[in-house]
């Protein structure tokens, strides 16, 4: 067996032109005519060429890579922790290449433009004279931190979106869960154990969230016109939505509940738990973290929906990499990621599993 590597060299000699020839037909550079670059590449693909990526990124300089996402603070720490880790480790497998990794937390409140999204890529641009090559970001995208995306795109830098599509529009590629499939997953699993005109509580989070639309539309499907729901909607402190749930549940006769995000799953937790609703309700939380483990293990909660939060980073860092290091750009804009249905038996493996990638 020949595991010799196959060079421009070979392919050179196999077409009878110089190497130099060849090295622009393969890297879309000017100076061949087409026809010559289809045949040029057309023997490189039947000789089994590889480019050698690693060693044309040791001539470059580095690649500067910019992570967005918003901090690991408050309620967003039950996801966008694991959508850092899952960036951060998928980026040290391509140590060998020159590349550079610049972190920018950014704080989506609302309370302080300065901590914005678009503020942050301001400030970066101008640190490092528009010297930016790739950017992953994830989380709400408006208003001026739409208009920042829309401005990397302008500017020749593939921004690859994780967990929400509001800039997909100006973006390399978005990676998410199926939104919609995953609120017809939770109704389903609900009806399993409601009866038709029973009562469901749904914490949906900010309307202005794609995902959470989606969300919410394929549980409203899912349902039909059999149940009746009590929505509400928005992004509150724990002990504000805590309050908002407590009273909720007190003065209605519900057999459900849902939450569609990480954020609002312990608040609704603490509510049942202070009304000692544990294993009286069927209630369908979101995403794997400590705390909704141990809520799956005391009864409070009956199911967990894990939209693969670290998968999603891991997955966003190798589509934009394959990008810049090799010009593969991907196959489709959209890239989906199935939800697992995590239940009391299974949520130690998935713990265990993220615990062990800390």
């Amino acid at each position: 067996m020949n595991d010799k590597r196959v060079t421009v060299r070979d392919i050179a000699e196999r077409m009878k032109v110089s190497s130099g020839t060849v090295h622009r037909a393969l890297n879309d550079k000017p100076g061949v005519g087409e026809e010559l670059r289809s045949r040029i590449r057309q023997v490189a693909e039947e000789m089994g060429y590889r480019p050698n990526v690693l060693a044309a990124t040791l001539k470059m300089k580095p690649l500067r890579i910019v992570l967005a996402f918003p901090q690991q603070e408050r309620g967003d720490r039950f996801y966008y922790h694991y959508v850092w880790q899952g960036c951060r480790d998928r980026m040290q497998t391509y140590s060998d290449y020159r590349l550079e990794t610049v972190e920018m937390p950014y704080s989506r409140d609302g309370r302080d433009d300065a901590q914005s999204f678009s503020s942050g890529v301001d400030r970066l641009l101008e640190a490092y004279n528009g010297e930016i090559d790739g950017v992953i970001a994830g989380g709400l995208m408006r208003g001026p931190d739409a208009l920042a995306v829309e401005r990397l795109n302008e500017m020749g830098v593939p921004v690859v979106m994780l967990c929400e599509s509001v800039a997909a529009q100006s973006s390399l590629c978005v990676v998410q869960s199926n939104h919609y499939a995953d609120g017809q997953i939770a109704a389903e699993l609900l009806r399993s154990h409601i009866a038709p005109g029973g009562k469901i509580l749904v914490c949906a989070g900010s309307p202005e969230m794609n995902s959470n639309i989606e969300n919410l539309r394929g549980f409203q499907d899912g349902l039909g016109d059999d149940y009746r729901l009590k929505t509400i909607y928005g992004v509150f402190e724990h002990e504000q939505l805590e309050q908002k749930l407590y009273d909720s549940l007190s003065s209605g006769n519900y057999q459900g509940a849902y939450s569609v995000a990480a954020r609002s799953t312990p608040p609704l937790c603490d509510a049942i738990r202070r009304l000692n609703l544990q294993q009286k309700l069927c209630v369908v939380g979101s995403e794997v973290f400590p705390e909704s483990a141990q809520a799956l293990q005391d009864g409070t909660l009956n199911y967990l929906l894990y939209k693969k939060p670290r998968e999603q980073g891991a997955r966003g860092a190798d589509i934009l990499l394959e990008q810049l290091l090799r010009h593969n750009p991907p196959q489709k804009k959209q890239v989906q990621l199935n939800s697992a249905i995590v239940i009391r038996s299974n949520v130690q493996f998935y713990l265990q599993e993220l615990e062990c990638e800390e």
